[in-house]
């Protein structure tokens, strides 16, 4: 996420694709588990107090990473409710209780 967010402009380490590609073979990692992690960021960003606009900026950038995360040439978007535009919301995360 550092580099997709402008950070660490020398990385010279494997490519998003190439990083993850053995994770999605071995270990059945699919876009449950990206929406889990980028759900997380949401509340994290919610619970910082982050405007909603500034969190749907935040959840699109790391949206736009998700077929080279999951090896995937198919257009797969982030579900709606990861990128909350009006109020404050808590996801579905474990141990805490899910409102709208």
């Amino acid at each position: 996420m550092t580099y997709a967010f402008g950070g660490a402009p020398n990385y010279s380490g494997l490519s998003m694709r190439k990083a993850h590609e053995r994770l999605v073979r071995e270990k059945g990692l699919n876009g449950d588990h990206f929406n889990a992690i980028a759900e997380n960021l949401t509340v994290t960003l919610q619970e910082l107090n982050v405007p909603p606009e500034l969190i749907s900026e935040v959840i699109a950038i790391v949206g736009s990473a998700r077929n080279d995360v999951l090896s995937s040439s198919r257009c797969g978007a982030i579900r709606a409710e990861m990128a909350p535009l009006i109020g404050p919301r808590t996801l579905r995360n474990p141990g805490r209780e899910a409102t709208a």
